[in-house]
């Protein structure tokens, strides 16, 4: 009986001695909000009047959005400016020579992909977020 109680005390021991596996927990990642303010340098390409590039500058107020594009022959806004963050997809309205350009264009991390558009015709767009 008493080599019994021994070999329990001897467990007990042994037991109180072994180590648990805790893991720390999974750190989540903090992800910025996904946005097009900043200013974008863009360019267009492959229309009748040539390439054109500039700086696309976007900014919010109020949670709406205001944009304009600016090139070496001025500025000029673009109108009906919207971003719907669920699909990244911005969309507008350039006055040129008395047309509506369109543009529609994807957000992906610090580029904008997408095409201006007028009279049945496509234009690639791409834009860089300057740093």
């Amino acid at each position: 009986m008493k080599q019994n109680l021994i070999y329990v005390f001897i467990i007990l021991i042994l037991a109180s001695c072994a180590s648990t596996k805790t893991t720390a927990p999974i750190a989540t990642p903090v992800v910025a909000p996904v946005t097009p303010v900043g200013n974008w340098d863009y360019l267009v390409t492959g229309t009748p009047d040539g390439d054109f590039k500039g700086v696309l500058a976007v900014s919010s107020s109020a949670g709406a959005f205001s944009a304009k594009m600016i090139s070496a022959t001025g500025e000029v806004p673009v109108e009906k400016f919207t971003f719907i963050k669920e699909t990244n997809k911005i969309t507008g309205e350039v006055p040129y020579n008395g047309m509506v350009v369109g543009l529609d264009a994807t957000l992906a991390g610090d580029q904008l992909k997408g095409a201006m558009f007028a009279g049945g015709m496509d234009f690639p767009f791409s834009a860089t977020r300057k740093k």
